[in-house]
């Protein structure tokens, strides 16, 4: 890790760390703490379906979660599987993402209502060997059904650094259950 790598995980970690802090102050701890739900993304699961075909494949699994710290901000572990093939060339390659960053829900009602989010994480290719890392940004709506059945919709970008840079815009059209 170059010395601006370094400088750049440290403001990350520093600003994360913050917003724990004055969240602390700022939210407050209800039944909600700790309330889990896991998601995943109908709009990355819908672009694996149309992009394969007999002789290549494009597939994208990501497995999301949010924690509620209090109903203000939530920790968000998640993983994101990324396995591309063309039969033609012989090239198949693996892809993961790990990240764990924080949600920000403004409104304080936990699960539901507008949402931002800060998502720092690793990128790790397979068939490269080679790793790198990834921070996203987004902000959208999440609605909470019958207390159990989650659906947001965010817009953002994610910068990724593996081998090259790169920004791309983020669409977020994801659906799960609240499960705790």
């Amino acid at each position: 890790m170059t010395h601006t790598k370094a400088g750049s995980a440290r403001r990350i970690i520093t600003c994360l760390l913050l917003a724990i802090f004055i969240s602390a102050f700022y939210g407050q701890e209800k039944e909600a703490a700790y309330s889990t739900t896991l998601t995943t993304n109908l709009a990355y699961l819908t672009l694996s379906a149309i992009s394969c075909s007999k002789n290549s494949a494009l597939v994208i699994v990501p497995v999301y979660c949010e924690i509620m710290l209090n109903d203000f901000l939530g920790a968000n572990p998640s993983t994101v599987v990324i396995y591309t093939s063309n039969v033609q060339t012989s090239h198949y390659g693996l892809m993961i993402l790990a990240e764990l960053g924080i949600t920000l829900h403004p409104n304080k009602k936990g699960h539901a209502g507008f949402v931002i989010g800060i998502i720092p994480g690793i990128v790790y290719s397979f068939d490269s060997n080679i790793s790198g890392y990834t921070i996203s940004a987004n902000a959208g709506y999440q609605w909470l059904i019958k207390d159990r059945l989650v659906i947001n919709t965010t817009l953002g970008g994610r910068y990724i650094n593996i081998d090259g840079q790169m920004l791309i815009p983020d669409l977020g059209i994801n659906i799960g259950y609240k499960i705790r």
